[in-house]
């Protein structure tokens, strides 16, 4: 993993496995992905190139999933790369933000965690905007 970022590749992870390598046949390609219980926007569907029926099976797989409604983008359009990392298993993960610093001598900067105190949050902006 450290030396396909030292070369500027991603390493990802698929959601949906065609078991396209099972040779099963097109028509079974064709259902297993389109009705994947994974497949959601942002999938990334596992075919290999060298499976029997997979050539056979791709364009009834691409134009199912158009008339459901599903674009095709290259990887790099789902990679998120702000504020995000890939961890070992290729799934992208949130960076943790760092707490709020607090100014000891302006407790103005202090974060309200209680619930009491989100409650009165809430009230004082509801009053400000029925003035």
């Amino acid at each position: 993993m450290e030396v396909a970022e030292e070369c500027k590749y991603y390493t990802i992870q698929w959601d949906v496995d065609s078991l396209d390598w099972k040779d099963y046949g097109a028509d079974a390609i064709v259902k297993k992905v389109c009705e994947h219980k994974n497949l959601k926007n942002g999938s990334i569907i596992l075919l290999h190139n060298g499976a029997t029926y997979t050539p056979d099976a791709l364009e009834d797989v691409i134009d199912t999933l158009k008339e459901k409604g599903y674009d095709f983008v290259p990887i790099s359009e789902l990679i998120i790369k702000d504020d995000y990392h890939i961890d070992f298993t290729g799934k992208q993960i949130p960076n943790k933000k760092p707490k709020p610093e607090i100014d000891e001598d302006n407790n103005d900067n202090a974060v309200s965690d209680t619930q009491e105190d989100l409650d009165s949050d809430i009230d004082e902006d509801e009053q400000e905007d029925s003035d």
